[in-house]
């Protein structure tokens, strides 16, 4: 015996075709659920990581920048400027006046010749040459410019003198003994305070190593923001 003769085909389809409708069109958002799709959760993992690592490439550059900060300081704080023959400047008779006398020269010091341009050279010989003023000598060095920077990047004795005629035979002439950057003992006595041109040198150093410094630290917050 059929259970329900009372639903024939036609009553069954027109009951079911609107659930079937409505299931099809979405119609219905109680009962489908709506899920964001896969590859939007997978671009906001990638560009959570890509910040992470920029903000991680930033703080290292910070680091690095302070490093080189650092290393930039040290030497160039420690170094001297020296105004050779002090305020007389470079000038005849020159390995009379004592001028080295009481300095100790390091590597990475400099030194200043000042004078008239065309009326004096400063010329680096060797031993040699030095003593018997060989003006045709080999020359390890050359400045005429008046207002000479010359740099004493290693250790020993340099040897300069004056190539117009007749002026090292007048004793203008100059020999530095450049030492090693070491830290003395702690029984030794403290070195002679440096004279006049010396302090204003030293703190033009001090000043250009602090302008590096903060240049290079300014580059990477620059980059960092």
């Amino acid at each position: 015996m059929d259970p329900a003769p009372w639903l024939d085909d036609e009553t069954v389809h027109s009951s079911i075709a609107p659930c079937m409708a409505a299931c099809c069109c979405g119609s219905w958002p109680d009962l489908v659920e709506t899920r964001p799709p896969p590859q939007k959760h997978t671009a906001d993992r990638a560009r959570q990581q890509q910040l992470q690592e920029e903000a991680m490439a930033r703080r290292q550059a910070l680091l690095l920048a302070v490093v080189i900060a650092a290393a930039c300081l040290a030497p160039l704080a420690s170094a001297m400027e020296w105004m050779v023959g002090d305020d007389a400047g470079w000038r005849p008779q020159f390995n009379k006046t004592g001028w080295t006398n009481g300095k100790t020269f390091r590597v990475g010091d400099t030194l200043m010749f000042m004078y008239q341009p065309g009326a004096h050279t400063v010329i680096q010989v060797g031993k040699d040459d030095f003593i018997s003023c060989n003006l045709q000598g080999n020359q390890l060095g050359a400045w005429t410019s008046g207002n000479d920077v010359v740099h004493l990047d290693k250790p020993g004795k340099v040897w300069f003198f004056c190539s117009i005629p007749g002026h090292c035979d007048n004793g203008m002439k100059l020999v530095v003994d450049v030492q090693l950057d070491a830290a003395p003992s702690p029984d030794s006595p403290p070195p002679p305070a440096p004279k006049s041109s010396a302090p204003a040198a030293t703190a033009g150093r001090y000043t250009a190593a602090v302008a590096l410094a903060a240049g290079v630290v300014a580059s990477a917050l620059a980059l960092a923001l």
